[in-house]
């Protein structure tokens, strides 16, 4: 004898398939590799300190598809663009190092997904801050006909490859690396406390310039 289903099970499974599924999307340095050895030959005089600037951790929507939503968070994916960052490094001798006087900071500020026919599309703002302060945006555009989750590795790849390759970047990481006792001169040369006494105070002022007033 068959039996229907109860008419609540038949309601609560439309209401699950409506509803779709959320998944959180957690990216990895190691998932898409194509184009990593597309770095340029990088020359750095000094160790570098690559630095995860993306205080946000906060889960938010990537990108919907169909009934299907996944979320990420902008942290964990600048985490994998420094992963990428130091093994770009490595591949070219160059030491990272977490008091090196050159840094770059490295923060994942925005995404987006481009419909595409029969493929995934997805972008990856990248801000890099230099050092000396100055801040760059890059963008990784990246398309594959894998899974979401390899595009968006992808994108995050390629944007620190474009890095990299910014002639910005080249020149920063070859510049020279300041000498420390340059700016113990620069303390040096301040004025002492001393020299602030020796100042002339507003009496001084009025006594020299005016006379008996």
């Amino acid at each position: 004898m068959h039996i229907k289903r109860p008419i609540y099970f038949q309601f609560l499974s439309i209401i699950l398939l409506l509803q779709g599924c959320t998944h959180n999307i957690i990216t990895n340095p190691d998932r898409y590799t194509i184009g990593l050895d597309k770095a340029p030959k990088i020359i750095s005089n000094g160790t570098i300190q690559l630095i995860n600037n993306q205080p946000n951790s906060d889960n938010k929507r990537l990108v919907r598809l169909g009934m299907h939503k996944y979320n990420g968070n902008y942290h964990q994916m600048t985490d994998t663009a420094l992963q990428i960052g130091l093994q770009v490094l490595q591949n070219h001798g160059i030491t990272a190092s977490e008091d090196a006087a050159k840094s770059l900071k490295l923060s994942v500020i925005g995404t987006e997904r481009i419909p595409a026919t029969w493929v995934f599309r997805f972008i990856v703002d990248l801000e890099v801050e230099k050092g000396d302060g100055e801040k760059i945006i890059f963008k990784g555009d990246n398309s594959t006909g894998g899974s979401i989750y390899r595009c968006i590795d992808g994108a995050i790849l390629k944007s620190v490859i474009t890095m990299f390759n910014d002639p910005n970047i080249q020149a920063y990481l070859e510049s020279e690396v300041p000498d420390p006792a340059d700016s113990l001169d620069d303390i040096n040369n301040y004025h002492s406390p001393d020299d602030i006494n020796n100042y002339h105070s507003p009496d001084d002022i009025n006594n020299d310039y005016f006379p008996g007033e």
